[in-house]
This record gives structure tokens, sequence and C-alpha cells, in this order.
């Protein structure tokens, strides 16, 4: 059985969230959120403010999902992350993205982990039922070789 979870990825009011079906856990998507950020940092070439529009940044990480399962040995391609819509499902945790543009020059995520306290199905969970587990922040900086991203 998959560990579900949602990603929310957020700016201000706006927020795009996204569901996940499997390895939703901690020790799978921290590591795989920093990889996607080097990934999102490559993709965007010197256009830094795409990495501070949630409905952009969405759609990178859906990519990203789509390219990691095609060099995969699985044999499928459906993307395993993809837009909530009606999806409906029990939620084990919660990823929030929190997109900053400093300036022109600099974006920032913040990623945290949070575990649904309870067993919830996605449409009940709010941010009272969030236990903070983990956080990392990506850092991006336009220089001359592109879009640079350090994790700390």
């Amino acid at each position: 059985m998959g560990t579900r979870s949602e990603i929310w990825i957020k700016k201000g009011d706006d927020v795009v969230k996204l569901y996940k079906h499997w390895d939703g856990y901690p020790q799978f998507m921290m590591p795989y959120l920093k990889e996607y950020a080097e990934f999102a940092a490559r993709g965007v070439g010197d256009q830094l403010h795409w990495l501070s529009y949630p409905e952009d940044v969405a759609a990178l990480l859906i990519a990203f999902d789509y390219e990691d399962l095609r060099r995969s040995e699985l044999g499928y391609y459906r993307p395993d992350i993809r837009p909530k819509g009606r999806i409906n499902d029990f939620i084990e945790y919660v990823y929030v993205l929190e997109l900053e543009l400093r300036d022109l020059n600099e974006a920032s995520w913040t990623v945290k982990c949070y575990k649904v306290k309870g067993l919830k199905e996605a449409d009940a969970v709010g941010e009272g039922d969030l236990e903070l587990r983990a956080t990392f922040t990506a850092i991006f900086k336009l220089g001359e070789r592109g879009v640079e991203v350090q994790v700390i």
C-alpha cells in the first residue's frame, strides 16, 4: 500500500495542490524534493522568476516525476504526482513549498514536511491537523552559468 501525500505549492494566498500516491514518507520525499530543486534550476535557464509561480513549479514537478519514472525500470510512465483535482484519499503527509522571489537575481523555496495527525481524508486536512517533521530551504541565484541552487 502506498504512502499517500499532498504537495502544496504556495505563494501568498495562491496555492496549487498536487497528489502523490506512492512513497510519500519523508525519508523519500525530502531528498526527492532537493533533487527536484536542482532539476528546476537547470530547467528554467535564465528565467529565475518562473521558480516563483506556483503553477510553473507544479508543472515542472510533474515533468520531473515523469522523467524520474521514465528513467526507472518499472515499465510504465504514469506520473505519480498529479493535480489533486477530485482525489480524496487518506493522506499521511503534506509537503508545503513556500515560494519567494527576493529580486530578479534570487528566489527561494522553503520546504516543510508535515505529518497529518490521525487518519484524514485529504479534503478534511487543515493546517491545525499538521505536525511539522522536517524542513529545508533552496536558494536559487542567477549567475553567469544560469540558475544555481544551494540547499540548506
